[in-house]
């Protein structure tokens, strides 16, 4: 039984390991889709604009959510989720 459990942990921990390689290596990746695929260059609206409000949103709800669930760090989390809130308020408004 412990042996699966170790298992399951490492599976877990190689699962989450690839995603955050591949959530590092999109950040190339839009600017090479903009830049040399698409030949916008930078464009106020391309791959790579769009690609950071989604990634502010995705942080922002992520704070949120563990907020709700961590009720021992709700004010340090929502302090923070505020913070990426207004910085994506800013940069739409």
């Amino acid at each position: 039984m412990a042996h699966e459990d170790h298992l399951k942990s490492i599976k877990k921990a190689v699962i989450l390991y690839l995603f955050l390689v591949l959530a590092m290596l999109w950040v190339p990746a839009a600017v090479y889709l903009d830049v040399v695929i698409l030949k916008h260059g930078m464009p106020e609206y391309g791959v790579t604009e769009i690609s950071q409000e989604l990634s502010l949103l995705v942080i922002t709800l992520l704070f949120y959510w563990m907020a709700i669930r961590l009720s021992h760090q709700r004010g340090f989390l929502l302090l923070v989720a505020g913070l990426f809130f207004e910085h994506a308020d800013s940069r739409i408004g």
